[in-house]
C-alpha cells in the first residue's frame, strides 16, 4: 500500500515538472519586438548578398575559364559562349541573377573581342549587383518601397530563367539557378512576414498602452 502510494506521488511529481516546463513565459513586448527585428533585419539584406554573390560569381567563373580551361571542359556542358573565347566551356553564371546572365548570353552572339565581351559582362554584372545591394540595405533599414520592389524584381528575374533556358543556357546551371533563386524567395517571404508582424506588435502595445491609460 505505502509503495503504491510512494510511486504515485514521484508521478505526479513528475508530471507537475513536465507541466511547468511546458508553460512557457509570455514574451514582453520589448523582447518580442526584438525578436521579430532580427528576424526580418537578417532575412530582408539577401537581396544584398545576392548582389553581392553576383559579381563573385562571375568573377570566379572568368578565373577559372582562363585559368583551366581544359579542365573546365570536362565538367562542364558547352555552350555558345566559348566558341566566341576560343574554347569548348561556359562561363557560370548560375549564381547571379537571371538577367544578368540572360543579357550577358544576348552579347555572346555578337561575337566581339574578348576584351569587349569581358568588359561589357562585368559592366552588366555590375549594374544588377548594385541594384540588389541598394535595395537590401534599404529593405534592412525597413523601407517598405525597397522591399516589395526588391521582392517583386526578384520574381522578375525568377523569370527570366526560362529566358536563359531558350537562348541555350545549359541544364546544369538552370538548376543551380532555380536552387539559389528558391532560397533568395524563401528568404524575402520571411523579411515581408516579419515585416508585419512588427507592425502587428507595435499596434497591439500601442492600443494596450491606449486601454491602460483610459
Amino acid at each position: 500500500m505505502m509503495s503504491s502510494l510512494k510511486s504515485r506521488n514521484v508521478t505526479n511529481g513528475v508530471m507537475k515538472k513536465t507541466r511547468i516546463k511546458k508553460q512557457k513565459k509570455p514574451l514582453t513586448y520589448v523582447e518580442a519586438h526584438n525578436k521579430a527585428y532580427w528576424a526580418f533585419h537578417k532575412s530582408s539584406r539577401i537581396l544584398l548578398w545576392a548582389g553581392i554573390l553576383n559579381i563573385a560569381g562571375l568573377l570566379i567563373g572568368l578565373i577559372q575559364a582562363y585559368s583551366e580551361p581544359i579542365y573546365i571542359a570536362d565538367y562542364i556542358e558547352g555552350s555558345i559562349l566559348f566558341t566566341a573565347l576560343g574554347g569548348k566551356t561556359t562561363l557560370n553564371f548560375s549564381l547571379g541573377f537571371a538577367m544578368s546572365a540572360f543579357f550577358s548570353r544576348l552579347i555572346e552572339l555578337a561575337a566581339l573581342p574578348i576584351a569587349g565581351f569581358i568588359v561589357l559582362i562585368v559592366i552588366i554584372s555590375i549594374i544588377f549587383s548594385a541594384l540588389g545591394v541598394f535595395l537590401g540595405v534599404f529593405s534592412a533599414q525597413g523601407k517598405k518601397w525597397a522591399l516589395f520592389t526588391g521582392f517583386g524584381f526578384y520574381l522578375l528575374d525568377t523569370a527570366f530563367i526560362v529566358g536563359c533556358y531558350l537562348i541555350g543556357e545549359p541544364v546544369s546551371f538552370l538548376w543551380i539557378f532555380i536552387g539559389v533563386h528558391f532560397i533568395v524567395l524563401g528568404f524575402l517571404c520571411v523579411a515581408i512576414f516579419q515585416y508585419y508582424h512588427l507592425h502587428t506588435i507595435e499596434k497591439v502595445y500601442h492600443s494596450g498602452d491606449k486601454g491602460d491609460k483610459q
